[in-house]
């Protein structure tokens, strides 16, 4: 489980990173400001959940919140920790886009509790989705068909999986050992010919080189990322009325292009 903490307290993350020598299943990254974090869910590899320290940033929240409904982003969940001391302060971190707290006192062993419940809670809303309508393409779950501009792509069922992967995941970067598990349930050096296979003929048969909105792009050392181009997010009515409802979004986005 990939986990970014947000957050200066130090004593919190001592006792995170103790914990998770002892937890195999936990992977924590740490961040000082939210624009680290922010640079960090837009081209590193994806995380499960983001938590982040409402005593230190609560606005951090709505930020991080906002960054993820206008990329279309469903592959993290936000975790807010403090001590909250009154119930206003918890109703706003719920309102700004927390989809759990943590009240009181700081333990590990809730945090770590709720971070399963919330890649759980993740993985259950992904399997309740039958079909992905986003720029000219269509993915329908059920018959395990895929349309590019109303037209049948053809693909093979283990080619269709990998596909709904990737747009169930826009702009995530999915590392090798992922897709590796996601699709064969294998580790990526038993299957690396086979990945290697199914990424071209998915982007060749999708047209996922630019030309139709998306791009599949093969990050270095990293793994794939499916990314918009600026027409295809420009086209899109549904990251069009995301991007609307986040406040100060564009500040943050010119700020990351200007580092």
């Amino acid at each position: 489980m990939k986990l970014a903490l947000l957050t200066r307290n130090q004593a919190v993350r001592q006792t995170i990173a103790a914990f998770s020598t002892m937890e195999s299943d936990w992977n924590p990254s740490y961040f000082h400001d939210r624009l680290d974090l922010l640079r960090h869910l837009a081209s590193r590899e994806a995380i499960d959940v983001v938590v982040i320290d409402a005593d230190f940033d609560l606005d951090a929240v709505s930020r991080i919140a906002s960054w993820r409904a206008c990329h279309a982003r469903s592959d993290y969940a936000i975790l807010v920790i403090g001590q909250f001391p009154q119930r206003d302060a918890m109703a706003r971190a719920f309102a700004m886009g927390g989809d759990d707290i943590a009240v009181g006192p700081f333990h590990v062993e809730e945090l770590h509790a709720r971070t399963v419940h919330c890649v759980a809670r993740l993985r259950e809303q992904s399997r309740q989705v039958t079909h992905i309508e986003i720029g000219e393409y269509l993915l329908d779950r059920p018959s395990q068909t895929a349309l590019l501009r109303g037209q049948n792509v053809g693909l093979t069922a283990r080619e269709f999986a990998l596909a709904w992967l990737f747009f169930s995941l826009p702009g995530a970067l999915l590392t090798r050992p992922r897709i590796a598990m996601d699709i064969w349930g294998q580790p990526p050096e038993q299957v690396a010919r086979a990945l290697e296979q199914h990424i071209y003929k998915v982007r060749r048969k999708m047209c996922l080189d630019g030309e139709a909105g998306f791009k599949l792009k093969a990050v270095y050392g990293g793994g794939y990322r499916l990314d918009a181009t600026l027409s295809a997010r420009a086209a899109d009515a549904t990251l069009a009325r995301a991007a609307e409802q986040g406040k100060s979004l564009l500040g943050l986005e010119l700020a990351m292009q200007a580092v």
